[in-house]
């Protein structure tokens, strides 16, 4: 994010309020949440939500050691939530999020595409390849 700490802050706290006017300004709404919101009249405010909660620059230690999924890994986790029950009016704003966002985004896509190829290495793949059963 551009902002200054302090700045991105604030932000964060009016965007949450504009989103969840009951909720406590410390209040972190998860990816599932901020998805499940949108609709024509809180699509503007998911969308910054969204650019302020993926452009974080500081990941958690957590996050360094790879004891949790990184922002990304839960953004498209949601996705395929939101997906899944056949809520994708938030699809829209998806171009509209930054550069950088799409990229992480892009190769999120990409990682989790090569994940579903079987690996050489696999046994199931070595005993697919040598079963009579092939075509």
């Amino acid at each position: 994010s551009t902002l200054p700490p302090g700045a991105t802050s604030l932000a964060h706290r009016i965007v949450t309020r504009l989103l969840l006017p009951e909720a406590d300004s410390d209040h972190h709404p998860s990816f599932d949440h901020i998805l499940s919101l949108a609709n024509e009249l809180t699509m503007p405010f998911c969308q910054l939500k969204l650019n302020l909660d993926l452009s974080v620059n500081l990941p958690s230690i957590s996050d360094i050691e790879g004891q949790t999924p990184s922002r990304f890994e839960a953004f498209a986790k949601a996705m395929d939530k939101a997906i899944e029950s056949q809520n994708i009016i938030w699809t829209r704003m998806l171009p509209c999020l930054s550069d950088d966002i799409t990229q992480s985004l892009n190769t999120e896509a990409h990682t989790r595409f090569l994940d579903l190829m079987p690996s050489s290495k696999s046994e199931s793949l070595a005993s697919d390849t040598t079963d009579e059963n092939r075509i």
